[in-house]
């Protein structure tokens, strides 16, 4: 899965934090260090599995001690609708998806 952070969505960092205002849903979000490196990550080319390498090298641990994290994270985004998604086709072309909850009320 290729995450994507949704193009409307204007952010900032600040202090090691990100905060994310989504105007449409009329909501600001503020990302702790841990969901803030996560997001950065989401640029549509990452896939998740290379988010939860490239985050326990930043910490200097092993993947498997960060990978629940990034799941949850992963999982609270799209609940929000952060995040669109691409899964990596089989002939590695990317095949556009969503998260399944745009346009729903």
């Amino acid at each position: 899965m290729l995450p994507k952070r949704r193009a409307d969505l204007p952010f900032r960092d600040m202090d090691g934090e990100t905060v994310v205002l989504d105007r449409r849903l009329g909501k600001v979000h503020q990302l702790n260090r841990t969901a803030s490196y996560v997001w950065q990550h989401c640029d549509g080319r990452t896939e998740i599995r290379e988010i939860v390498a490239s985050l326990a090298r930043s910490y200097g641990v092993e993947p498997g001690d960060v990978e629940g994290d990034v799941a949850a994270v992963m999982a609270q985004f799209a609940e929000l609708r952060l995040i669109e998604t691409q899964a990596v086709g089989a002939s590695g072309w990317n095949e556009s998806g969503s998260t399944g909850s745009e346009g729903s009320s």
